[in-house]
Formats: C-alpha cells, sequence, structure tokens
C-alpha cells in the first residue's frame, strides 16, 4: 500500500483492526530463519522503509523435546506429516538476527504512506456490473468505488464476497477446499538468561 501511494495518493486501505500492522504488532523475537523467502523479503522491506533490518546469520539449531530433555531436531524420517510445508520455515538451523524489529517497519510503512487508513473496517461484499467489480461494501452499508482492488483478505471467504454469478461453480469449489492453517506463537520473556542453549 506504501509503495502504491507514492504513485497516486489516491489509495485506501482498509483493516478490520484497530492499527495497521495485524499480528506483527504482537511482541516478536528478533531472528527469523535464514531461508531465501525471508532474505529476499526482508530486503524488500529495507528497500521501502529505508532501515536496515538484516542483521548477521547465526547458527542455531532446531531443537525438540523428547523422553524429558532438550534434544537436536533431526527432522521427520520417513513420516512426513501433511502439514510439513508450513512447519518446515521453523526448522532452519540457521537465523537471522533483525536489527528493526516489525513495530519499527509498521511505523515507517505507515509514516511513508500517503493514502487513507480506514481502520475498524470489513468488506462485506464486492458489487460486481458488467462483468467487474464496480465498487465493494464496507461494514455493510459503506460504498467504496475504485478502478482497481487489491484484496488480501481470508481466501475462503471470498465465495461469500463475490455473487455467485460472477464466481463459476468451479472456482467455488476450489476456493472451499482451499487448506488453510493457523498459527499459534507463545513467547516467553526472562528477565535474565536461563539457557545458552536455546
Amino acid at each position: 500500500a506504501m509503495r502504491l501511494s507514492q504513485e497516486t495518493e489516491n489509495v485506501l486501505l482498509i483493516d478490520s483492526a484497530e492499527a495497521a500492522g495485524g499480528w506483527l504488532r504482537k511482541p516478536h523475537l528478533a531472528a527469523l530463519p535464514a531461508i531465501p523467502a525471508a532474505q529476499s523479503g526482508l530486503l524488500f522491506l529495507e528497500d521501502l522503509t529505508g532501515i536496515k533490518i538484516t542483521g548477521e546469520i547465526v547458527e542455531n539449531p532446531t531443537i525438540t523435546f523428547e523422553e524429558g530433555q532438550f534434544k537436536n531436531f533431526m527432522g521427520f524420517g520417513e513420516k512426513t506429516p501433511e502439514f510439513y510445508e508450513e512447519i518446515a520455515y521453523y526448522t532452519s538451523n540457521q537465523y537471522l538476527h533483525l536489527k528493526a524489529l516489525p513495530e519499527l517497519w509498521i511505523q515507517r510503512l505507515l509514516e511513508n504512506f500517503k493514502g487513507t487508513f480506514a481502520p475498524r473496517s470489513i468488506v462485506t461484499k464486492f458489487v460486481v456490473e458488467n462483468n467487474k467489480v464496480q465498487h465493494v461494501l464496507v461494514n455493510g452499508t459503506k460504498k467504496i468505488q475504485a478502478h482497481n482492488f487489491i484484496y488480501c483478505g481470508d481466501v475462503k471467504s471470498l465465495n461469500r464476497l463475490i455473487p455467485a454469478e460472477f464466481n463459476p461453480t468451479r472456482t467455488q469449489t476450489k476456493i472451499s477446499k482451499t487448506k488453510t492453517s493457523t498459527r499459534a506463537t507463545l513467547q516467553l520473556s526472562h528477565e535474565a538468561v536461563v539457557t545458552e542453549n536455546l
């Protein structure tokens, strides 16, 4: 949204929360797995924000708790679970230290955003005319017209938002069969160092 707003200030950013940033506004660990997707994403963010985010790569083997003790995670072997792609992100043995945490990225992105931010707003319907989305309804009543819409919400909600006559049955079936995952993060903060091993 910030990059688009540099091209034109006629950009509306809609968010259901009170503040922008979603789950990134929560406290985070100061490291990310050193995988290509994370590295390229951080470089993109550095370009957008002008903030040096990427720190050094450090070795930090993934640990599991088994038989009452911590052990190095050796992988799943032949019994790879269905959700392997989702969990593989967290099994890297190398991590990137972050020089700036997400709260700062969000703050800088919002400072440089030249459009309009609409908090506590939920898109409740796409109104389609002549095979094109003409406007969206926000919170059931507010009409937003635009030439282009970029939807970043839950894919499964599209079946509810797009009128059935403009959403072929095959597409509806594909959307309804889409597998989604939920991430729960538990972060423990201690005043003193508990172990150097984690």
